[in-house]
């Protein structure tokens, strides 16, 4: 049986039941005894363990195995949830669905409003990649909602406006960045969209101003200056014609395909290979033999040799 912690009674997903007379604290019902879980060397620094084994150590022989346990991830609110055995399917035993899916689904609504909620949330800005070559089309798109998180309008806001920058790390501290307006226009409720031609290598910035609380979001990308292949995708026939001449080649073109098969002259080449195989290996003399001994057989039988 595992044990919950006290910390997992400050996690919504943790609290189920509703005082059911056999269910312990937190509302859990009673679970059989798990039979497998997975052995951890440590619980994460950022990690809060919410079940833990009731004899079982980690490495270091004094912190209890985790067997459930939740931690923060990255810079915009991501959550982890860490099950160390795969049978929560126990939480039917006895009450069928009812805690199983209660379990679960505040579990996924955990996760979900973590993605969906929050002072950065409500008006998010992005990029389609954070990479791009001269010359690319980066697309840019903002998620706002009002203070209800109620998609906004074409009525409410029917365009954008942010601030490009660019070039200043590039240009020296002596220069400042370049700047231009970027007009996000509605795409649909709650989507703006602007595309724009990534130009200048460098570390660029797009700042966009929340309509509802006039805050400033950003968001960052670079712009690796593109390759000569890129810049000129166009095939350059005179470049083509004179590498031709100066290595004493010649240079066709797609329809002239038939006269470069003319102009290499191919002849058949002949060859010759000798394999040699033993006697008793080839197929003939498996047949002679197969035959000696069938006739012999029938010999034996029509005079009446045993």
């Amino acid at each position: 049986h595992w044990r919950l912690t006290p910390e997992a009674a400050q996690v919504d997903f943790m609290r189920l039941g509703d005082g059911h007379p056999n269910a312990p604290n937190l509302g859990w019902p009673p679970l059989d005894d798990l039979a497998w879980y997975q052995p951890s060397a440590r619980l994460h620094p950022l990690a809060t363990a919410l079940a833990v084994h009731p004899q079982d150590r980690c490495a270091d022989g004094t912190q209890p195995q985790p067997l459930l346990a939740i931690r923060p991830y990255g810079t915009r609110g991501g959550k982890v949830v860490y099950f160390a055995c795969d049978e929560m399917w126990r939480l039917r035993r006895g009450y069928g669905e009812r805690y199983y899916r209660q379990f679960w689904s505040q579990l996924i609504s955990y996760l979900g409003l973590s993605h969906a909620l929050g002072s950065e949330k409500r008006f998010t800005v992005y990029s389609d990649r954070p990479r791009y070559r001269s010359e690319e089309t980066v697309v840019l798109t903002v998620e706002a909602y009002d203070q209800n998180y109620t998609p906004l309008t074409a009525q409410d806001t029917p365009t954008l406006t942010g601030t490009w920058e660019f070039g200043g790390d590039a240009s020296g501290p002596s220069q400042p960045p370049t700047q231009r307006t970027v007009t996000l226009n509605f795409l649909r409720p709650g989507i703006y969209e602007a595309r724009i031609a990534a130009t200048g290598a460098g570390e660029h910035r797009i700042r966009v101003e929340d309509p509802v609380d006039h805050g400033v979001r950003e968001v960052r990308f670079s712009v690796d200056e593109a390759s000569a292949e890129w810049r000129t995708a166009v095939r350059d026939v005179g470049i083509q014609r004179s590498i031709a001449e100066r290595t004493h080649g010649q240079s066709f073109e797609a329809h002239e395909l038939p006269k470069l098969l003319e102009t290499l002259n191919i002849q058949p080449v002949t060859e010759q290979q000798v394999v040699t195989r033993s006697l008793w290996a080839t197929p003939a003399s498996f047949i002679l033999v197969i035959t000696l001994m069938l006739g012999e057989w029938l010999t034996r039988k029509r005079i009446g040799l045993t």
